[in-house]
């Protein structure tokens, strides 16, 4: 069985460490990555990025 952080990394095409080192605040994301994460979970980046 998969990982959330496996199954979110094949869905962005991003490696599943790096999935995991964001997770840990080891790394910060640039935008490009953050528009990969927002289009694997089929969200808009804007909804990604909004904090309210």
């Amino acid at each position: 069985m998969k990982s959330f952080q496996e199954e979110l990394a094949l869905l962005c095409d991003i490696d599943r460490t790096y999935i995991g080192r964001i997770e840990r605040l080891e790394r910060k994301p640039n935008i490009v990555v953050l528009d990969k994460i927002a289009k694997g979970l089929n969200i808009k980046l804007k909804e990604l990025l909004d904090f309210e």
